[in-house]
């Protein structure tokens, strides 16, 4: 057998006594697929055409693993097999592995380098997840896979160059590699995929090969060196600007604005119609962002984690405000939203702490969650009756670390803002809302029923009150009222018109009735006696001919 085991302290005899001991645990007649075995220090199972190495010793601190174990080829080192093996410092490889499973080597914290065989084509997910201590990494040539996750939080590595044969770089690749400063992409990478590059604050460059055909919108984030990004000329996808912005060939769609440019303004290109998924987030340096009315879309995220960022103007070309937007834009003290937009989205203010005032036009008809939540210097805010919806949490919550409250729930993430006011239409989204999460609640629209109720009862009571009192004025007046009649001897008015109508009817000593009524009498002369016969003289005649004109 040619298999040798190594320890950093082991003299020459103790490492051949493990030899004859692994020789021992060899079964002796052909094994089946799966079946283990172990040398106590690396544990093998059987594989088609060879063997696998499936765990480690915990207390293993240098290993050196050959190309076979008694004329069994060791073909690769499966899932986890050397996970948590926290005091493994050194590991060296003899041709013929050709995989290496997901989390081989995860959390080994006291690894510092590693250098893989040519033989290794494949690396699984999370294969160096974790090793904070790996400063050196050697990758094969022939390697043409990487699974996600493979070099994520190895905080100490520096330089990673990639293998000519790779043509996807996954996502997660080199998740929170704070001190990653250089890394070179090999000619035939043709993809990019999203979080391949997230938190590499050392990152000060990235050069995209001319094979690379597409670059996820999430791909770059949280690399806050990141001073510029540059494109290969003949890359007939990408392209990138005089000042290292990453954009289509069309320079339609901006891509990815590098994080560390020193920039303080920025105007976006006319040509430009469309800002993509955190296109712009975490460029920590801009305080202006100029837009203009050709750009019709804003995706998810295009400004967040822009913390120095002041002054930003959206146009009236703009319809929507997308999640998460503006998020985490703590610099940001006003905002006006133009009377276009329709929606905004879930977490599109979140956390933007110095935002004191902002407006909310009538043409809005909804809110998404958390959108305003976390904005601790926002302490009221007008909602119009146009909102139909607000989602969980979008006014008046704090994150439970930025108010001391002992109230509050030790579990929850958010806690009530107890200053926050807001204010809306009694029939609206605002009043559910504010009455669903606690919030405080101030009425805006003027209570024409309550006051229309009031007016009644007023009108009311005033009628109440002028029959009570007239009613008083009655009986006191009806006293008086029979004394006066008792004086003056008034008849009852209904005997007097009885007695005029008898005297029309028929006889009466008082007389005719129409001598009360008209003031003259009637005269009758039927009798002979009662008439002149003597004859008037001509001068008679004409004096009461001449009284008659001059009375006519």
């Amino acid at each position: 057998m040619k298999y040798k085991l190594y320890s950093s302290a082991a003299a020459l005899g103790a490492a051949a006594a493990m030899l004859l001991s692994a020789v021992d645990m060899i079964p002796a007649s052909a094994a089946e697929i799966g079946e283990t075995f172990t040398d106590n220090v690396l544990t093998y199972a059987y594989v088609d055409g060879g063997v696998s190495i499936v765990g480690c010793e915990k207390s293993a601190t240098s290993i050196t693993i050959r190309d076979n174990i008694s004329g069994y080829p060791i073909l690769s080192i499966g899932e986890s097999a050397f996970a948590d093996c926290t005091k493994l410092t050194q590991i060296r490889f003899d041709e013929g592995i050709r995989e290496i499973g997901d989390g081989a080597f995860t959390n080994c914290t006291g690894l510092t380098s590693v250098v893989l065989p040519d033989s290794v084509t494949s690396l699984g997910d999370a294969v160096f997840y974790s090793c904070s201590a790996l400063t050196e990494l050697e990758l094969p040539d022939h390697l043409t896979e990487l699974g996600a996750y493979t070099f994520a939080y190895c905080i100490g590595l520096k330089e990673v160059t990639l293998p000519s044969g790779l043509e996807r770089l996954p996502g997660y690749c080199f998740y929170y590699n704070l001190s990653l400063s250089k890394v070179t992409l090999p000619e035939n990478l043709q993809a990019i995929e999203n979080f391949a590059f997230v938190g590499c604050y050392e990152l000060t460059e990235l050069n995209i090969p001319a094979a690379v055909k597409e670059i996820a919108p999430l791909s770059v984030l949280a690399c806050a060196k990141l001073e510029a990004i540059s494109v290969d000329e003949e890359n007939t996808t990408y392209m990138s600007t005089e000042d290292g912005v990453l954009m289509d060939t069309k320079q339609s769609t901006l891509l990815l604005y590098p994080g560390g440019n020193p920039a303080e303004r920025y105007t976006v290109p006319e040509s430009v119609t469309e800002i993509s998924y955190y296109a712009m987030s975490g460029a920590i340096h801009l305080k202006e962002i100029v837009l203009h009315d050709a750009l019709t879309t804003i995706r998810e995220g295009a400004f967040s984690d822009c913390l120095a960022l002041e002054t930003i103007s959206l146009p009236k070309t703009i319809t929507v405000i997308d999640n998460s937007v503006f998020a985490d834009c703590t610099a940001l003290q006003s905002f006006t939203i133009p009377d276009t937009i329709t929606a905004i989205g879930e977490y599109a203010f979140y956390h933007c702490t110095a935002l004191t005032d902002i407006t909310i036009p009538a043409s809005v008809a909804s809110i998404g969650a958390y959108a305003f939540s976390d904005c601790s210097a926002l302490k009221e805010i007008h909602v119009p009756t146009t909102v139909a919806k607000i989602g969980d949490y979008a006014f008046g919550y704090l994150a439970a670390d930025t108010e001391s409250d002992s109230d509050a729930d030790a579990d929850s993430k958010l806690v009530l803002q107890k200053d926050f006011v807001m204010q809306g239409h009694s029939r609206s989204a605002a009043k559910t809302y504010a009455r669903k999460f606690d919030v405080k609640f101030r009425q805006t629209n003027f209570p024409i029923a309550l006051v229309m109720g009031c007016v009644s009862g007023v009108l009311v009571i005033a009628a109440v009150v002028a029959f009570v009192l007239d009613h008083k004025k009655r009986k006191k007046l009806m006293p008086a009222a029979a004394d006066a009649v008792d004086e003056n001897k008034i008849t009852d008015p209904a005997a007097i018109q009885d007695a005029n109508y008898s005297s029309i009817l028929g006889d009466s000593d008082e007389g005719d009735p129409f001598d009360r009524s008209y003031g003259f009498i009637i005269e009758e002369e039927d009798d002979a006696e009662s008439l002149n016969t003597e004859p008037k003289t001509d001068a008679e005649d004409a004096v009461d001919i001449s009284a008659e004109d001059e009375e006519q």
